[in-house]
């Protein structure tokens, strides 16, 4: 399985080359390029982004759906209709209104499906922080290679799924933090005990989001409440902080849009750290609480009263 991945990964990566590509924009605050085999199209300068609405049930049809539009549904077309659609369901039993992406100026009757090319500069600087974590193990002391080698594993595998697998950007910028992290690390001659713990974490959080990605699935939806500690009534107006363990460094790392109680949020796979703090001064109602995001869950957190 894994040289599968590496074959897929390695084509993801050749196919740009025998493409034209073209940078159009944004949707759902993702960046992205087109691919087209048509250099005569690509010419012509007329591709936008624009939006469809659409019923679907199935990831299955969402796919077909992609295919009559002229669009690759890849990973990273896939990641984008994720990223339009918050709370979306993979699989549901009932149908579901569903915003897609289009891609005008292409005529897939002539030109073929066109590819999306998502957030490349993230999976880029992904990619860049693995080798220089691989370079930098080639020639480390003993002691400091055998504390980074799982994170190097954890870390390229993650690189390379990215690209055959749908990633919100969310997940794609914790990823990238945590390698720029590891980066950082591999220079040192020596690591201290607080390098060796955060390298654990690190290592931790890369290999379960990179178990997570092969469902190709949304991320999923947290539930959070901010119940009293005495009577156990849900308390209202409060903002719920979160940040991939390893990253926590006191301060708000990402909060839910809504405050509570109770408050829903789609977010990466990842083992954080997890409290609620006061929406208008800031200050902290609940100590940081280890939180394991595997799938849709609910979340209690509790205000000493």
């Amino acid at each position: 399985m894994k040289y599968l991945l590496w074959f897929c990964a390695i084509l993801a990566a050749v196919m740009p080359l025998l493409a034209q590509t073209s940078n159009i924009g944004a949707l759902a605050g993702r960046q992205i390029a087109v691919q087209s085999k048509d250099s005569a199209a690509q010419g012509k300068g007329e591709a936008n982004l624009g939006t469809e609405t659409v019923w679907i049930q199935s990831s299955s049809e969402l796919k077909q759906v992609l295919e009559r539009r002229g669009i690759e549904p890849d990973a990273d077309a896939l990641s984008v209709v994720y990223s339009m659609n918050p709370g979306l369901k993979k699989d549901s039993s009932q149908w579901q209104v569903v915003h897609i992406p289009m891609v005008n100026g292409f005529d897939p009757a002539n030109t073929g499906r066109v590819n999306l090319d998502v957030d490349r500069q993230l999976k880029d600087s992904i990619t860049e922080s693995h080798t220089r974590v691989v370079e930098r193990i080639g020639i480390a002391p003993e002691s400091v290679r055998y504390r980074l080698s799982p994170a190097s594993v954890a870390l390229g595998d993650v690189s390379l799924a990215v690209k055959v697998h749908p990633a919100s950007q969310a997940f794609l910028h914790q990823v990238e933090r945590e390698s720029l992290i590891l980066k950082t690390i591999s220079s040192k001659e020596a690591l201290t005990v607080s390098d060796e713990a955060t390298v654990q974490m690190i290592t931790k959080d890369l290999e379960v989001k990179n178990e997570g990605l092969k469902a190709d699935a949304p991320d999923p939806t947290l539930t959070v409440r901010t119940v009293g500690s005495v009577d156990g009534k849900e308390i209202s107006l409060l903002t719920v902080c979160y940040v991939p363990a390893a990253l926590y460094g006191g301060k708000c790392d990402a909060e839910f849009k809504r405050p509570t109680s109770p408050t829903h949020q789609d977010i990466p796979i990842a083992n954080y750290l997890m409290w609620a703090q006061d929406s208008t001064d800031g200050s902290q109602k609940t100590t940081p609480k280890p939180v394991e995001v595997r799938s849709d869950d609910d979340v209690t957190l509790v205000i000493k009263q």
